[in-house]
């Protein structure tokens, strides 16, 4: 009796591993919903990548930092996007402060009535249509984003001069290529 509920039970094992589908599990390297890729480059010479110090990234009412970005110095940030409604133009908004917690003490280090602080904060309006990509049974789904744009929210001190996508009609699939370039 044994011997036939062993038989039985690797039968059975047997049954199911031949009968899993090759995606029933989803691989590690199987892409997800991508971050969008910036670069930051040298207003000046447009080819050459140029540091932003001490940037600190947060979503505009958003009291957290994005993680990685609380005052570091970074020629290149990751911005993870909203994924809320499928085909239909959606934005996320962040905001780039450089400079973050540095101050000028005029000369007068002893006197901190005359420090200027020299944080400079830009506002920057993603837009884009999120579109859902069905992946298999074991990933589900995953987003890519098209028609994607940056605009700058104007003010007296804004310290990004320029946006750029990297390509025309871009989509962003990956996070293998640069999506936009932001000039300073």
């Amino acid at each position: 009796m044994r011997v036939l509920k062993s038989i039985l039970l690797i039968l059975c094992s047997l049954f199911i591993v031949t009968n899993c589908e090759k995606d029933d599990i989803c691989a590690n390297t199987t892409l997800t919903t991508p971050r969008m890729v910036v670069n930051f480059k040298d207003i000046v010479v447009q080819e050459n990548l140029k540091t932003v110090n001490n940037l600190l990234v947060q979503g505009v009412g958003n009291e957290a930092v994005l993680t990685g970005y609380n005052s570091v110095d970074v020629a290149e940030v990751l911005l993870p996007l909203k994924i809320d409604v499928p085909n239909i133009e959606i934005t996320t908004q962040y905001e780039l402060i450089k400079d973050f917690n540095e101050v000028d003490d005029n000369g007068t280090p002893n006197d901190p009535n005359d420090d200027i602080e020299l944080a400079n904060s830009d506002i920057i309006t993603i837009k884009y249509v999120v579109k859902e990509i069905y992946v298999s049974p074991a990933c589900g789904y995953k987003v890519q984003y098209e028609n994607v744009s940056i605009m700058v929210e104007p003010d007296a001190d804004n310290w990004i001069l320029l946006t750029e996508p990297s390509i025309d009609n871009l989509i962003i699939r990956d996070e293998t290529i640069t999506h936009y370039n932001l000039f300073h």
